[in-house]
């Protein structure tokens, strides 16, 4: 999986493409150098969130949809992904405490290491 620098690189530099403007160009639009626009560019740059929002800007975009994030960081999140995952997850919520540890014990047995240190087993 790419890091946020290397996906804003390939994405800040695609986006300029497509608008045919040159480093020049979006440098003086973000206030910045062809160099750092450069090195943004070559992913050996991080830019702070102000700046990577400047460029979205004069890219004519939002930041979220320069890196192609279309719900916010999905792959980041701790949601369950299938449905039968957020059933499961709802379900046992409303059990009586006796039997949600009891399905935990259960859920603990059949994948051992599951509720390591870190985890929320109660």
């Amino acid at each position: 999986m790419e890091d946020i620098r290397e996906l804003f690189a390939k994405a800040l530099y695609n986006r300029r493409k497509e608008l045919n403007l040159t480093q020049d160009d979006i440098a003086e639009k973000v206030g910045t150098s062809k160099q750092m626009v450069s090195m943004y560019e070559l992913g050996k740059r991080s830019p702070k969130i102000g700046m990577a929002n400047k460029f979205a800007e004069a890219l004519g975009t939002t930041l979220d949809e320069l890196l192609g994030i279309e719900d916010g960081f999905e792959e980041f999140s701790n949601e369950p992904k299938t449905p039968e995952a957020r059933l499961l997850v709802k379900g046992i919520d409303r059990m009586p405490e006796e039997q949600r540890k009891a399905i935990l014990n259960m859920m603990a047995g059949l994948y051992p290491g599951l509720f390591e240190e870190g985890t929320d087993k109660q």
